[in-house]
């Protein structure tokens, strides 16, 4: 979770790898109690890094950019 100040302004995930749909849908699930459970009133940005290639995610109205972490950490 990225603050600034009291606002909570991104959450990030963390997975190796989302090629597998199980393994995709129980990390975009976790950001999406997540931002369910902060009861955020603003949109909050949702990064999902992995290794695999860049996209986006749209989850049930939950928008999650995927990066590749090699990416994100050169060019953030």
């Amino acid at each position: 979770m990225v603050k600034e100040g009291k606002r909570v302004t991104e959450l990030i995930q963390v997975s190796y790898s989302i090629e597998d749909e199980q393994t995709k849908k129980r990390e975009v699930m976790a950001m999406k109690t997540a931002v369910d459970e902060l009861s955020v009133s603003v949109p909050v940005r949702c990064t999902l890094l992995t290794m695999d290639k860049g996209g986006q995610i749209d989850w049930n109205g939950l928008q999650v950019d995927v990066r590749n972490v090699i990416d994100w950490l050169l060019f953030p």
